[in-house]
């Protein structure tokens, strides 16, 4: 038995461990940002939106399908869509192959969530509603980290959450599921809000009155907020061509957020990516590589 008397040594490696564990959480983050500010990636953020609002607008729902940490997330992104008003459930794949599956109907949308995209149960549940006609019309979405997997290759669509470093490599051998398990959760929580927007047709005031008729218990429902549309001031820093290296990196380093040409407004920690991408191949000059990234 390991003993519980902490000595000054091990809670100053462990407190540091735990500031390093925080910086591992932000940098996966940063990934996740960079992932999906390429016009690219976005596209298919766009296809999956649309999928799921047709499956609503006819009067269907979405079915988040998960096992261990991935069906808590999935569980915690059913209960946020159910407070903006969106139909949707939750169900574990084992469940489903013994009776569960009933409450999948034709037309529904399946969100299956595995980090992996390997994880078995899912896999076949999916394979059983591919070989029966009375889910003919079921469209199936993955939620994983590799587009390659076997879910994201049995699926209509598939939602990427994009993983920098393993668990184990920055834990010390630990594979606990933590920055995946965090991942899946941001990229989720993201989709169920730009969902909830798309579903009322880009009307905010009418998604956040929904939300607080919906929700009129714990310290949301007493606040009683008007049901505006509220949105933080961010200082925006102005970089365009011209600037010269030091002048565009004083910008990002400023603000949170920059604005190219006057035509488009991005994260810095998006220029920031790309400035280390073009510091180790340097052909050109920033703002020039800038524009030549932005716009093509």
């Amino acid at each position: 038995m390991v003993s519980q008397d902490c000595n000054g040594s091990v809670l100053e490696l462990s407190a540091k461990s735990f500031g390093t564990l925080l910086q591992n959480q932000s940098l996966q983050v940063d990934h996740l940002l960079e992932h999906y500010f390429c016009d690219d990636n976005l596209t298919s953020v766009r296809r999956i939106i649309k999928v799921l609002c047709d499956c609503l607008g006819r009067g269907q729902k979405i079915i988040l399908v998960g096992i261990g940490k991935s069906l808590k997330i999935a569980e915690k992104c059913a209960a946020t869509l159910q407070s903006m008003g969106l139909a949707s459930i939750t169900m574990h794949p084992t469940d489903a192959l013994h009776g569960d599956i009933g409450s999948i109907q034709s037309g529904d949308c399946v969100l299956a969530c595995s980090s992996s995209g390997e994880t078995e149960e899912i896999i076949n549940l999916l394979r059983y509603l591919d070989n029966n006609d009375v889910w003919s019309v079921v469209h199936k979405i993955a939620v994983c980290r590799d587009s390659q997997s076997t879910l994201a290759q049995m699926s209509d669509e598939c939602l990427l959450v994009p993983q920098k470093h393993k668990e184990c490599e920055i834990q010390n051998g630990l594979p606990a599921p933590t920055v995946s398990s965090t991942s899946m959760l941001v990229v989720l929580d993201c989709l169920s809000l730009a969902l909830s927007q798309a579903f009322r047709n880009g009307d905010l005031v009418a998604r956040n009155k929904l939300f607080s008729t919906m929700h009129p218990g714990g310290s949301i429902g007493k606040k009683n907020q008007p049901n505006g549309v509220h949105s933080a001031t961010v200082e925006t820093g102005k970089i365009h061509i011209g600037m010269n290296e030091l002048e565009i990196l004083r910008a990002v380093t400023l603000n949170d957020w920059v604005e190219w040409e006057s035509t488009i407004t991005l994260p810095s920690k998006v220029i920031k990516s790309l400035y280390k991408n073009w510091a180790s191949d340097q052909h050109t000059s920033f703002d020039r590589y800038l524009a030549r990234k932005l716009f093509k």
